[in-house]
């Protein structure tokens, strides 16, 4: 079994990853249960400091339905907010989880969404 990245192993994989694009963060591994709160940080504080968050999906390895709820919820915190979020190059995990538990997020970008 796998340890559980830190926070700042997170920050640095996204940053790197991200190519210090403003407003773009690439998650890369796991967006599980095990690394969901480090990852909930971080977009927070990526969506509070851009007014356009795009979400890259193209590493992720491995996907659960808390991975799908954080994603969820950070679109609905940016609709809140009055900010744009959008997802990008979905990783066929992600598909898979989404597609299981049937759901659409309206949000995606360079992809249709995922039906059921």
């Amino acid at each position: 079994m796998n340890a559980v990245p830190t926070k700042d192993d997170l920050l640095l994989r996204s940053e790197t990853a991200a190519g210090n694009a403003d407003g773009v963060v690439r998650i890369d591994g796991a967006l599980t249960i095990q690394t969901v709160a480090t990852w909930k940080e971080l977009l927070s504080a990526a969506l509070a400091s851009s007014p356009a968050l795009r979400i890259d999906l193209s590493r992720v390895s491995e996907f659960d339905t808390i991975g799908l709820q954080l994603l969820w919820s950070a679109g609905q915190s940016a609709n809140q907010q009055g900010k744009e979020l959008s997802l990008a190059n979905v990783s066929e995990p992600f598909e898979v989880a989404a597609r299981t538990v049937g759901l659409e997020f309206p949000f995606l970008a360079s992809a249709s969404p995922v039906r059921p």
